[in-house]
């Protein structure tokens, strides 16, 4: 601001440019990638805590839970035969976007 910049104009533009670099490197490296990034972030909230005695489990039951869902949601509701990397990418960059507006900073 006191440089004469419009600090929400420049935030809009920072996030639109995280969310383009994300989309690109999924594309690039592939959604397994972007599914650790969903699966530590939620861990880390789920579990309340850094201590890793507790997010390691609550870690490998949310990536069962993420896996087996999207899978439950590709067979069962969209009656689909497609790669479930779909639904990661959908899921997951809703949740990234949620998870960064809700948090008030990049």
């Amino acid at each position: 601001m006191n440089l004469g910049l419009d600090h929400r104009r420049e935030t809009m533009k920072v996030l639109l440019l995280v969310s383009v670099l994300m989309a690109v490197s999924t594309a690039l490296v592939g959604p397994l990638t972007f599914l650790g990034f969903l699966v530590a972030m939620l861990s880390y909230q789920l579990a309340d805590t850094h201590d890793h005695r507790y997010v390691f489990p609550v870690a490998w039951l949310t990536g069962f839970v993420v896996l087996s869902g999207a899978y439950f949601v590709l067979r069962h509701l969209f009656y689909a035969e497609g790669s479930v990397g779909i639904i990661i990418e959908v899921g997951g960059g809703g949740f990234f976007l949620i998870h960064i507006l809700r948090k008030g900073r990049l």
